[in-house]
Order: structure tokens, then C-alpha cells, then sequence
């Protein structure tokens, strides 16, 4: 179970309640240790791998988020670029929170190198993502999960994550993924949502479905849902509470959606599995 505090300001500060604080802090301490038992050149090496793998397995990245997950300084990414291993994209546009300057991608170069630096690489089959495929209409929402992600790893909250490109490669997770999901110790599992706008009731309503159901197969042991909106916060958390009710809905012959006249009932035990977090 999550240990956490409603609305409070910082996702997920106190993150870990009953899934073994000792032990992560057990296991994030051994890790920092058998890389400083590396020589100075085995350890850049560990970091570009890691660096490589944080790319490969989201798709993309930016080059400060990659430095977060895997190193305490900065500069991994930059290594990675100069040795033609990574190519950068320049973002356009509109600048918003979490909307990075430039995305970084693996370069053919780069794919061979993991290749050679890893076991079992690929074996979730992902294809290679180059910058015509980055999904750049949604690349503030897409970063800001990559980011989160990140910090927890940096802070040793979290074990390890699973990415949305290699849940699309399982069925468990349903139709619609949820953004990240964080593995912690002892097989828990917890799914991130990050809502950064506004959303309408019907979708308000899918979304506590598919969390329930998520919760009830036991494929998430939890669920932490980050949004910008205290409103939007405010109405989960009604609609997530003991009894309360929520529309089921479908589309008409003018392929608008209205409800059907059916509802769904939030079961009890749902309040206390889903964490909802209000962005400073």
C-alpha cells in the first residue's frame, strides 16, 4: 500500500507504505556501491548502457531527463552524443511545463552498442524509434511521465518501471495502458496516470473503470494518478469513494457519446488503492 497524504503538493513524497521501505533502501544502496567499486572507465560505460537502455525502452527522451535516471551528474546523454550514439531533435512551438527543448533518439550506431552491451536485449520485440515516429503531439505529456519515472528512480523510490511501448507488447494491461506502470519490491506493481488536462465526465468515468478493473485483477497493487487541476483532482476523489456512482456510457447513431442508462459502483476497497496528486 501506498503511504501518502490527499492533494499534497510533490507526487508521491512518502511513497512507499507497506511494500518495504528497508528493502529498497536495501537495494538502491547496493547499487550505488557496485558502482563505486567500478573503475572509472567500467562505470562511464554502466552509465551509457543504462543511459542507452532508458532511451531504447521509452522510445525517446531528452538528454537532462536520461542524466536524471541514471546518473547523479549531468552529462551521460552528452557523452552518448558526441560519440555519435544518440542524434538530437530541436522541439518547435509552443513552450510549456515539461515540454523539452530537444528530444534525443538512438542512433543506428547507438542500437548497435546496446545490442552488444546487453544479454537479452530486445526481447520485449520494440522497434526503433527515429524522430519521425515520436508521438509529437502529445510530447509534454509523454516527457512529463518520463520525468516522474525518472525522479523516483533517482531518489530510490521505485525499483524499476515498465514502459508504455513494452506494455503494448502484453495483454494484461487492456486496452488503453496505463501511462507508466513502477515496479517496487516484493512484485508490486503501481500504475501511473498523468492527466495534464481537463477531462470531460465520460472520460473521467472510463478512467476510475479501467483503474478498477486493473486493481481487481491484480495486474497494479495500486495506482497513483498526477493531475494539474484541483478540480479535476477533487472529482475523482469523489468518484473514487465507497458507493459512489458513475455512468456507464456509448456512442448514438450521431456518434456522440450519452449515457446508457446503466451505472457502475465504486467498490469499497477502491478509495484506498489509488493515490491522487495535485502538481505545484
Amino acid at each position: 500500500m501506498l503511504a501518502h497524504k490527499r492533494y499534497a503538493h510533490g507526487v508521491v513524497r512518502t511513497f512507499v507504505k507497506g511494500c518495504n521501505v528497508d528493502k529498497m533502501a536495501e537495494l538502491h544502496a547496493a547499487r550505488d556501491a557496485a558502482l563505486a567499486r567500478m573503475s572509472p572507465v567500467a562505470r562511464g560505460r554502466e552509465k551509457g548502457r543504462l543511459a542507452l537502455e532508458w532511451v531504447w525502452r521509452w522510445g525517446w527522451s531528452s538528454a537532462s531527463t536520461t542524466d536524471l535516471a541514471v546518473s547523479k551528474r549531468r552529462g551521460v546523454a552528452k557523452r552518448l552524443a558526441d560519440a555519435k550514439l544518440i542524434t538530437h531533435h530541436r522541439c518547435s512551438g509552443f513552450r510549456e511545463k515539461y515540454y523539452p527543448t530537444r528530444v534525443i533518439v538512438l542512433s543506428t550506431a547507438g542500437v548497435d552498442a546496446l545490442k552488444r552491451m546487453t544479454v537479452d536485449f530486445n526481447s520485449a520485440g520494440l522497434r526503433h524509434v527515429t524522430g519521425e515516429y515520436v508521438a509529437w503531439h502529445q510530447l509534454a505529456h509523454d516527457h512529463a511521465v518520463q520525468y516522474w519515472t525518472a525522479l523516483k528512480l533517482s531518489q530510490g523510490m521505485i525499483e524499476g518501471y515498465i514502459t508504455p511501448r513494452e506494455m503494448s507488447t502484453k495483454n494484461e494491461y487492456g486496452r488503453k495502458n496505463p501511462d507508466a506502470v513502477w515496479l517496487l519490491p516484493d512484485g508490486v506493481r503501481v500504475a501511473l496516470e498523468l492527466e495534464l488536462t481537463p477531462k470531460k465526465p465520460r472520460e473521467l468515468h472510463d478512467m476510475v473503470t479501467k483503474m478498477t478493473k486493473l486493481l481487481a485483477a491484480g495486474t497494479v497493487q495500486d495506482v497513483v494518478v498526477v493531475t494539474q487541476s484541483p478540480a479535476t483532482a477533487r472529482k475523482l476523489q469523489a468518484l473514487v469513494a465507497p458507493g459512489a456512482v458513475r455512468a456507464r456510457w456509448r456512442r448514438d447513431s450521431q456518434r456522440k457519446y450519452v449515457p446508457t442508462g446503466e451505472d457502475d459502483v465504486a467498490p469499497d476497497w477502491l478509495e484506498s488503492r489509488i493515490t491522487i496528486e495535485v502538481l505545484p
